[in-house]
């Protein structure tokens, strides 16, 4: 979903509907991301939805589901 430089994820609230919402720190900053789903036709369908609710730059990325404690 994107790279932001603080850790408030309450605006990414109207998402909460769609899957977990995971953090990693990268560098100086938080890599967001929405998942994990079973394959890239329901990462899509999601992503559609994503984009209507306000994340125009969202991109589905492949990658092993992250660790619940990850957050």
């Amino acid at each position: 979903m994107g790279l932001i430089k603080d850790a408030d994820f309450t605006q990414y609230g109207n998402l909460t509907d769609l899957g977990t919402i995971y953090s990693e720190k990268n560098g100086d900053a938080f890599r967001v991301s929405l998942g994990v789903f079973t394959g890239r036709d329901a990462a899509n369908k999601v992503l559609e939805t994503v984009k209507k609710r306000g994340y125009a730059t969202a991109f589905p990325r492949k990658r092993d589901a992250p660790k619940k404690n990850d957050k």
